[in-house]
């Protein structure tokens, strides 16, 4: 039947003696394939597949084998309630960040009611200061006006009063004409100043000037408003995310001394591995920073880094480098040698896998071997701006296309892959610089072992600030992490 396709059948006396194993035994489907039940594992890609899987995607694969022949000697309750542990470390974490992406989207809310807020203060101020503006050129208006009025007023006036004497002399003019001599003498010299005065007036008036009230804009206050598209530019800044420190303990019962940890390095799928001088071990920390012991050498280590997917390097005080396979899955738990190469002054901190080969400090400079172990490069020195500078590195970090030596003083040097400067990493902060890390996006955090503080440069070689810490020896970088070594 559909309902009851994924289910499978177990005998009634299995069934009395585990009920839930009797509610609960269902068969897992595919992701891939959904119509098709999980039968399969396989050792390379350490995952359970359909038998379709197997046969398109991993034939190739070694260590193909049948569930029930994969789990024999090596599947133990242990590992199970383990892994339930883990995944209810997850799932808490999950809902910690649902959490705080509620937390944030309540916050861009207000962010938003913000804004808004400014925007509409912005309109106000700029409405305001608009009337406040027009008043203004109302005002120097109405005055100019009144300026022009009372001047047209004044000489409509005296024109008036002119009109009338002039009207008044005209008559008595007239009436002369019956006046007698010594009168009509008098009247024509009255008429004659009478009219004399008019002409005055009108050749006044005439060279008068016509007043007009105009208006020109101030086009820089409208062209400045009109090219404006908006009050300001909206924009989605990435918060700085708050450095935080966590405290792990790496030390494991069987330590009979306190934990020195000279290096450590990361594996391409985040797990972080140290090495221990003082236990002569191999330890790893997992993604809850959870460490666990994988093999003790039997001779102190004094660098480590990951040369390729699941493989680490680790340098030892007797002037020789492994080569190792770390494994760890569910079938297996231990580490291979893959191979063994003689180097000179082994004793020296500092270790870094670059363009195909290993890197490898000591008192004098670096010195740098094939994976086959030939020597192919002796650095003792490098031209600096200000002339030869003599190297006397510690750790050393490799970036995307760059070397990274800490050169125990206030900074780095950021060297190529045939060992030329490419420039100098300095801060006056820095006191005997020792650790190093350089992240996927080119920032680098140098770490200061007399100055017990951190400072961060970006891909260009810029200070971009620094923290202090209580006490520092190691820096490496880890996935999102930087970890510091005390």
């Amino acid at each position: 039947m559909k309902a009851t396709r994924g289910h499978i059948l177990i005998g009634a006396r299995r069934a009395k003696q585990n009920p839930v194993a009797a509610s609960t035994t269902v068969e897992e489907k595919c992701w891939y394939h959904p119509d098709r039940n999980i039968e399969m594992f396989c050792r390379t890609h350490n995952m359970v597949y359909c038998t379709r899987c197997i046969a398109t995607e991993h034939r190739s694969c070694s260590g193909v084998t049948d569930i029930d022949h994969a789990t024999k000697g090596s599947y133990s309750m242990d590992e199970l309630q383990g892994l339930q542990s883990e995944i209810n470390d997850i799932f808490e974490r999950l809902v910690d960040v649902t959490k705080k992406k509620e937390k944030i989207l309540a916050e861009t809310e207000e962010q938003k009611t913000s804004i808004l807020g400014r925007i509409k203060d912005m309109k106000r101020k700029i409405i305001d200061h608009v009337e406040k503006l027009e008043r203004a050129s109302t005002d120097a208006l109405k005055e100019k006006y009144s300026e022009v009025k009372t001047e047209l007023e004044e000489d409509k006036t005296s024109v008036n009063k002119m009109t009338g004497k002039l009207e008044e002399r005209k008559k008595k003019v007239t009436m002369a004409l019956h006046m007698n001599k010594g009168q009509r003498f008098v009247q024509v010299k009255l008429g004659q100043k009478a009219a004399d005065d008019a002409k005055t007036l009108c050749k006044e008036s005439d060279s008068k000037s016509l007043k007009d009230i105009t208006f020109t804009e101030d086009e820089g206050i409208s062209d400045t408003v009109m090219a404006k598209q908006s009050f300001g530019q909206i924009d989605i800044d990435g918060r700085q995310k708050t450095l935080v420190i966590k405290t792990v303990d790496v030390k494991k019962d069987c330590d009979e001394l306190k934990c020195l940890i000279p290096d450590l390095c990361q594996l391409h799928d985040g797990t972080i591995i140290l090495i221990d001088q003082r236990s002569c071990s191999l330890k790893k920390l997992d993604q809850y920073n959870k460490a666990k012991l994988l093999c003790n050498f039997g001779r102190v280590p004094t660098g480590i880094c990951c040369t390729g997917k699941d493989k680490v390097a680790v340098k030892f005080m007797n002037s020789e480098v492994l080569v190792l396979a770390v494994c760890d899955a569910i079938y297996q738990k231990h580490v291979h040698i893959r191979k063994k190469i003689s180097i000179e002054n082994g004793g020296f901190w500092g270790l870094a896998y670059f363009a195909g080969d290993l890197w490898m400090s000591y008192r004098h400079g670096v010195r740098v071997y094939s994976m086959s172990g030939l020597l192919k490069r002796n650095i003792t020195h490098v031209q600096g701006l200000n002339g030869i500078i003599q190297l006397s590195p510690v750790h050393l970090a490799a970036g995307q296309d760059s070397i990274f030596v800490t050169n125990g003083c206030d900074g780095a040097l950021c060297l190529d892959k045939d060992g030329s400067q490419k420039y100098e990493l300095q801060d006056h902060r820095l006191r005997f610089t020792r650790g190093v890390c350089v992240t996927s996006r080119g920032t680098v955090f140098l770490s200061g072992s007399q100055s017990n503080n951190v400072v961060v440069f970006n891909k260009d070689g810029k200070c971009l600030g620094g923290k202090r810490f209580q006490q520092i020896e190691c820096l490496r970088k880890a996935q999102w992490h930087c970890c510091m070594t005390t």
